[in-house]
């Protein structure tokens, strides 16, 4: 029989004009996304820009989706919206491609529209993509219809639109390869060709929104049946699941993803695109597979393909690259398309025009919203992330099931499948229990490593005992350290010095604040302290509050604030963290620092700090290129690690005002008692009145942009020259004192007192160097040295008694923790740093001896054992390793009489047993060698070394008895043939010479 078939249009090059304009469209708008991005990971380097740009792209694509079809469908054509459409989409697509054009002389255009009106740039995308959403709206539409020549349009849309957003990414991401050789405006630029071609493809577009039909008949057999129309429900159902399963996986697959290797923007943006690339290909793939039922059965294989990819990570991912971990979501991704492309073909296949597109936008562009947007703005503990894993897992193999139970299909078809699923659940189990993979109310993506560290520390304690380095997503952030903490809280009272009027207001950006309080920001009475990260930045770990919680910090990303914050300061200090400081190029931009400019009051002062260390050296070069070229006066304290830059318009003086504020921190506050012995030590810290001084000690300038992937850390300075001046210079600061009549008095006197104290003050500066790099001899010879200035000075002897009272616990802590990591080097320098110190120090001649005895070196260990005994002469571990010496310098009487000493002080343990039955087994009396292994044996059953040598007393005594056996003879000569008499000697003296024979045996 013949039917008459309908058909949507007729003009096929109609259909490859739509192809072009999505294509174009598609590559635009995503390296608009992408620019968008990587432009913001400065301007809110902690806040989730790629999470707040997928929210908005959700809601405005939802939007324009239902818009379009709420505008197309009052209208007979549609031909006049989709010209505004894509007429607005140009406009509003090239002034942002051409903005370094647009705005000359403006670095960062972005941020000078921000600091206009902040919600300016999201309103732009949200409205970019608002048009976007009416364009996919009749795009869906158009290829959803049949064309007279019977290929579908759908496909190929959304094929070429994926490649489009899969190119977008590439070419601006590409931009940071080039960057050295190639401006991104010049690239920015170039990219306008790609909306620019749409304007011809926009004129001569002419395709209806609704067609008429057409007809054509076609010779086949007519077969609908009520049968079909059951399966056309069932097809419907399934896609609904397919499509948003699909959604949900992918997006779990991303978090999973993020978790093990980092929540960092390329990553992402790399992820993309092996996502981008995988659907492509699983497209491509499905166009050589057209498999029945393809759509609902492939459903069960959906959590094999995730959970899969998810336990691998969880075996492999601390160990893989995170360019191998993404190759392991291809194979997902390739099946989740394939599925995609098998559901589209049942679509086109079984229902007309209208309901194809209904059902395609329903699926693609309302229903994954709301679960999209539900799980962007969730953040996934491990309970919830892998109840919804399994939720979904188990709903993957119950509805297919049901639906083939059903079904009239072989009985051995239906058996496999629930073998399968009977087989696949405690498999499941199985995993997840052998990975050790917690169901807890932990954070599923944490981005915090060795934050509990510094939860205990006091930093109200003379010294910091914890050191840890504290990392976000794996990237450096802060390091706690006794002698890093103590510079950060010199650096800001050399700044209170310079902030005069303690009552005026100052603005402390701290980017150190959720790792450490520092106490002196409560001093400024007239503080405010912005926090720019987030509790989520930080896993919601909070620092303990110790002491008193002075000031309470303002927790908000830095470019909100200076929007809202309209007064301004009289100082503003950026006390960056190591992220910041290592990747975050903005923070040292000259858009910033004018930012920052603008807020300060006329002459008002902008500091610097710096980690010497840990810092990107060519970002320390770029933020001084820029202070200079913002500031005319500048001056430069060193504090060992930390550096501080402070800058003004204005001149920096120094006067009798300042040295009375800091006279009265030293008497008054807590803190300044335990960092300067007096007002000198930190005068002769300022190192130069010039910024150009400070550049002469700086890496060259490549003169090229700045661009990373990975942070780079290394000595801020190009050589240690800078050093050597630290610990010579010490009166930089007379160059502040005006020569004013008035002042000549107190600069002659300031002179003086410097020039005094000139060779304290510069062993003082060597001894903090000598800390920061844990040169610990070096530092307690430095300590010694100026041990002998405290005769006569009061304060500086206070000062040292201090100092010298917390540096033998402070090193014998850190010498224990280079034992744990088995750095017996590391740990040997600290004791005899601490014997330096105080040579009686029990511990620490212990430790020494024992470290010495554990390297082999006999011989000082005998002398650091000695000395420990002459402290605690009956200490039980002492007497147990001279025990164990003499031992191993051969002298057995002497190591028996110490074990056994260390056994009357009630110090039982195998290792002292062993001992004692080696030492009678050299001296031949194994009937006590072996009484004191088996006693060796009950205190450590499972030692394989005692149980050894007890096996070798057995032997041994076996040995002895079959010595003596003489076989039987077969003949009178036999009988009489090598016959020796033994002596008759007594078994004390056969014990004796069987001991003495051993002992020369075991020498050679």
């Amino acid at each position: 029989m013949s039917r008459l078939k309908e058909f949507s249009y007729s003009d096929v090059n109609q259909r490859r004009l739509i192809y072009a304009s999505s294509l174009l469209s598609s590559v635009s708008i995503a390296f608009i996304l992408t620019d968008y991005i990587y432009s913001l990971k400065y301007y809110f380097y902690y806040f989730p820009v790629s999470r707040l740009v997928f929210f908005i792209a959700l809601c405005a694509l939802f939007l324009g989706n239902l818009a379009g079809k709420l505008l197309f469908s009052r209208m007979e054509k549609g031909r006049v919206l989709i010209i505004i459409v894509d007429v607005l989409f140009i406009f509003a697509a090239v002034p942002y491609l051409l903005r370094f054009y647009l705005l000359p002389g403006i670095d960062e255009p972005i941020v000078y529209v921000f600091s206009l009106w902040m919600y300016a740039i999201p309103l732009y995308i949200f409205i970019l993509l608002f048009l976007v959403g009416i364009k996919i709206n009749y795009f869906l539409k158009v290829s959803c219809g049949d064309f007279i020549d019977e290929k579908q349009g759908l496909v190929m849309l959304l094929s070429l639109m994926l490649l489009g957003f899969f190119l977008g990414l590439g070419i601006s991401s590409a931009r940071f390869l080039l960057a050295a050789y190639i401006p991104w405006s010049v690239m920015n630029a170039a990219v306008v060709v790609f909306p620019v071609l749409m304007i011809p493809l926009t004129v001569i577009l002419r395709l209806s929104y609704n067609p008429s039909p057409m007809f054509a008949r076609h010779f086949e057999e007519e077969t609908e049946s009520r049968e079909e129309e059951i399966a056309h429900r069932d097809d419907l159902f399934f896609t609904y699941l397919n499509f948003s399963y699909i959604f949900m996986y992918v997006y779990l697959g991303y978090v999973s993803f993020i978790k093990f290797y980092g929540d960092i923007y390329y990553i992402k943006f790399i992820f993309m695109g092996v996502i981008l690339f995988s659907f492509l290909a699983g497209f491509l793939l499905s166009r050589f597979f057209r498999l029945t039922s393809w759509h609902i059965y492939a459903e069960m294989l959906f959590p094999v393909f995730f959970l899969s990819y998810v336990f691998v990570l969880y075996r492999l991912g601390s160990l893989l690259p995170f360019y191998y971990g993404m190759c392991l979501f291809i194979a997902p991704a390739i099946f989740f398309s394939f599925v995609i492309l098998q559901n589209i073909n049942t679509l086109m296949a079984n229902f007309d025009h209208k309901r194809r597109f209904r059902i395609i936008d329903f699926s693609l562009l309302i229903l994954p919203v709301p679960l999209l947007a539900v799980m962007a703005l969730t953040e996934f503990t491990y309970r919830w992330y892998f109840i919804l894993i399994y939720v979904l897992t188990f709903l993957n193999i119950i509805i297919p099931g049901l639906y083939l139970v059903n079904r009239q299909m072989k009985n051995y078809k239906k058996a496999v499948y629930f073998i399968f699923a009977l087989l696949f659940i405690p498999v499941i189990i199985v995993m997840h229990v052998y990975f050790k993979i917690p169901l807890n109310s932990d954070i599923y993506v944490s981005r915090m490593h060795n934050f509990r560290e510094i939860k205990s520390t006091n930093i109200n304690a003379l010294y910091i005992k914890t050191e840890a380095m504290v990392t976000m997503n794996g990237f450096p952030v802060f390091k706690m350290e006794d002698s890093i903490i103590r510079n950060m809280k010199r650096a800001f009272i050399a700044i209170a010095m310079h902030h005069e009027d303690m009552q005026k207001r100052i603005l402390i950006i701290d980017g150190n604040q959720k790792f450490f309080r520092n106490p002196i920001f409560a001093y400024f009475k007239n503080a405010l302290c912005v926090d720019p990260l987030s509790e989520e930045n930080v896993d919601h770990n909070r620092l303990p509050i110790a002491g008193e919680q002075l000031y309470i910090p303002d927790e908000q990303d830095i470019m909100i604030y200076l929007y809202r914050e309209k007064r301004k300061f009289r100082t503003i200090v950026d006390n960056p963290n190591l992220l910041d400081q290592t990747m975050n190029e903005f923070r040292f931009s000259r858009v910033y620092y004018a930012m920052l400019k603008e807020r300060l009051e006329e002459g008002g002062m902008f500091v610097q700090t710096f980690h010497t260390d840990l810092s990107d050296p060519a970002l320390v070069n770029l933020a001084v290129k820029n202070m200079d070229d913002l500031y005319k006066n500048h001056i430069v304290y060193l504090f060992s690690d930390i550096l501080v830059v402070l800058s003004s318009d204005n001149d920096f003086r120094f006067s009798e005002n300042n040295r009375n504020m800091i006279l009265d921190f030293m008497h008054n506050k807590k803190e300044p008692k335990n960092l300067f012995f007096d007002e000198t030590q930190l005068y002769s810290h300022l190192l130069f009145t010039d910024l150009g001084d400070l550049a002469r000690f700086l890496p060259e300038d490549q003169g090229k942009t700045i661009r990373r992937f990975r942070p780079v850390t290394g000595k801020a300075f190009a050589d240690r020259e800078i050093y050597d001046l630290m610990g010579s210079r010490n009166d930089a600061i007379t160059g502040l004192v005006s020569h004013d009549q008035k002042d000549f008095y107190f600069g002659l006197f300031l002179r003086n007192a410097l020039a005094r104290n000139a060779d304290i003050l510069s062993k003082l500066k060597k001894t903090e160097l000598a800390e920061a790099e844990k040169r610990y001899e070096d530092e307690t010879t430095f300590l010694f040295d100026l041990k002998r200035y405290t005769e006569y000075m009061t304060e500086l002897r206070s000062y040292l008694n201090v100092i010298l009272s917390y540096k033998e616990e402070y090193y014998f802590n850190a010498a224990l923790r280079l034992e744990k990591d088995r750095n017996w080097e590391g740990a040997k320098t600290l004791y005899r740093a601490i014997l330096i110190i105080n040579k009686d120090n029990f511990e620490a001649n212990y430790r020494l001896g024992l470290l010495c005895l554990t390297l082999q070196d006999l011989d000082n260990s005998f002398i650091y054992l000695q000395n420990a005994m002459k402290l605690r002469k009956d200490h039980p571990k002492v007497l147990y390793l001279m025990g164990v010496l003499y031992f191993s310098m051969g002298r057995i009487q002497d190591a028996i009489q110490y074990l056994n000493q260390s056994l009357q002080q009630r110090e039982k343990n195998s290792s002292i047993f062993l001992y004692l039955g080696l030492s009678y087994e050299k001296l031949g009396n194994l009937a006590e060698a072996r009484v004191n292994y088996e006693k060796a044996l009950l205190e450590d059953p499972n030692d394989v070394t005692i149980q050894a040598r007890i096996d070798g007393i057995n032997k041994k005594n076996e040995d002895e008895k079959n010595k003596w056996k003489v076989e039987s003879p077969k003949n009178a000569m036999e009988d009489e043939k090598d016959e020796e008499m033994p002596l008759p000697i007594n078994k004390s003296a056969y014990e004796i010479r069987l001991g003495d024979e051993e002992e020369k045996t075991d020498q050679k």
